[in-house]
């Protein structure tokens, strides 16, 4: 298809470009029951995740060399070999300004005034700095967030926060009515954010800004109201009507009965089963709440809790409901 390249501004052949980067799509997929993808939004399997013509060969090529080194050297290791420390020179942030430049060229949506004017520029600035006119991406400060399945919580969390997490993307600009104005692009326990405003001084990400070079190692702190965003966004996924027909069900459990073992190794499957933990502990410790708000009655609040803890019951099954 001939057209404008959204990168190097040229009328040129365009090439069907996906903005989930390819590697990701493909490492989903191999180590799924199925083989398959999932939407939110049909219960039809699809191969492939959004794609639009969006750049010429050799701009689609610029970005494809920052994508591979992200694959090989932290992608990989990362969701493989369990690896924690990660030692990066300029290509990570070079694939961070890449994929968050789709997100904003090919948003869908309009937004509040200011997180528009924050967006085009970001959107200026990257798209020079990709192709090598500026040595820098701008005043936007990125953060990498490396996450996994939730294996306990203190507060109430969404009951697919895991399959969010862990077999999802989601990639979106963000803003606050406080004047906060980013881009979040997260992709199968890979979290990205830019923030292309200062963000708020009460906002604490420890161990998540990259730089030019560095190490990235975890454990991280995101101590923001990312937290509370990224909530948000697994809990509409329960709003969604379910995806998956009472044929498909059938033939996965079939599969399931037919290979276990394959199902045992599978990350869906790792996933499913920790958010089956994450509500069954829920679920205990609201009966261990109930058992112990019964049995304190009449008693101070600084008494031992009867959960046998040693903590006072206010410090324990008797705090607030999270």
């Amino acid at each position: 298809m001939q057209g404008i390249c959204k990168l190097c501004r040229q009328q040129k052949e365009l090439r069907y470009s996906h903005i989930v980067p390819a590697f990701a799509v493909r490492w989903l997929k191999k180590t799924s029951l199925t083989g398959y993808l999932k939407t939110l939004k049909s219960k039809v399997r699809v191969q492939e995740t959004r794609r639009v013509f969006l750049l010429c060969g050799d701009c689609e090529q610029i970005l494809g060399q920052d994508e591979k080194i992200f694959c090989e050297q932290l992608f990989i290791p990362y969701h493989e070999k369990n690896q924690q420390q990660f030692e990066y020179g300029s290509w990570l942030r070079r694939f961070m300004v890449g994929l968050h430049w789709k997100v904003l060229v090919t948003k869908e949506e309009t937004y509040p005034a200011k997180a528009e004017a924050a967006y085009a520029r970001a959107e200026v600035e990257w798209r020079q700095f990709l192709l090598g006119q500026s040595a820098s991406p701008g005043d936007a400060e990125f953060h990498l967030f490396l996450s996994d399945v939730v294996q306990d919580s203190t507060g109430e969390l969404p009951q697919k926060i895991n399959w969010y997490l862990a077999r999802g993307f989601d990639l979106t600009p963000i803003y606050s009515d406080a004047g906060m104005a980013g881009v979040y692009a997260m992709i199968v326990r890979t979290l990205t954010f830019s923030y292309l405003t200062p963000k708020a001084a009460k906002d604490k990400m420890i161990g998540t800004q990259i730089a030019e070079e560095g190490v990235l190692q975890t454990p991280q702190t995101i101590q923001s109201s990312l937290g509370s965003f990224i909530v948000g966004r697994a809990k509409a996924i329960e709003r969604m009507p379910k995806t998956m027909s009472a044929r498909q069900h059938e033939k996965l459990l079939e599969r399931a009965r037919t290979e276990p073992e394959k199902l045992a190794q599978s990350e869906g499957f790792r996933t499913f089963d920790a958010d089956m933990q994450l509500k069954q502990r829920r679920m205990r410790d609201k009966l261990l709440r109930e058992e112990a708000r019964r049995r304190m009655k009449g008693r101070s609040r600084n008494s031992p809790c009867p959960c046998g803890s040693g903590l006072k019951y206010k410090k324990c099954h008797g705090r607030p409901n999270p």
